[in-house]
């Protein structure tokens, strides 16, 4: 679903959120000064029997704005209180923030990293074929 523009206006659907999974993307295959293109994010519980449910995942387009700050001034507002956000692979996504919004989270949890910083060997890449990451995202040596 696009961000609604109530969102926009006040972050009502962020206020009471404490948790929320972050990704973006922007153009830097096809610009010399990349910009941020897209914002994801996503929050709430999703079902587990698979049905439709209470998770709400918004894209939040910054280039339709004067700025990309002003298009996630809600999301802004939001990683000030310094709740977790949860990314995968989320080093790229960091710095882009931090570059075009001026803000770095910093209560992170990466679900790429987190299996390979949970194992007691060394966590360097690829992972020891002993070391296998359970479902809940640790890992297991």
């Amino acid at each position: 679903a696009i961000l609604q523009q109530h969102v926009v206006a006040n972050g009502a659907a962020l206020a009471d959120v404490h948790e929320l999974a972050l990704d973006t993307e922007s153009n830097s295959m096809f610009a010399y000064r990349e910009r941020l293109c897209l914002v994801q994010i996503g929050f709430g519980d999703a079902p587990s029997d698979g049905r439709e449910g209470a998770m709400q995942l918004y894209a939040i387009d910054p280039l339709a704005f004067e700025s990309p700050a002003a298009a996630n001034e809600p999301l802004l507002r939001w990683l000030a209180l310094g709740r977790r956000v949860l990314l995968h692979g989320g080093e790229y996504d960091v710095a882009v923030l931090k570059r075009e919004l001026g803000v770095a989270p910093t209560n992170l949890f990466d679900t790429q990293a987190a299996p390979a910083a949970s194992c007691t060997r060394a966590s360097t890449w690829p992972r020891p074929s002993s070391c296998r990451p359970t479902h809940q995202g640790a890992g297991t040596c």
